[in-house]
């Protein structure tokens, strides 16, 4: 899940838009795990105060 927040030149927020998303395989039609390299670059990304983990739907029981 993340959230993006745009702002007008002189700094007024104009949207803010919160995505949830998965990396999905079209061949087996299931999540799975992003590309590492991906998933690196999204972990390296600055976080929110009211940043959270959310569990992972991959987890195993």
């Amino acid at each position: 899940m993340m959230r993006n927040t745009f702002t007008r030149a002189d700094g007024t927020v104009a949207a803010t838009v919160t995505s949830t998303g998965g990396w999905l395989d079209l061949t087996r039609r299931r999540l799975i795990s992003p590309p590492d390299d991906l998933l690196t670059l999204l972990r390296d990304l600055s976080r929110t105060v009211d940043f959270a983990d959310l569990p992972s739907p991959l987890a195993k029981h």
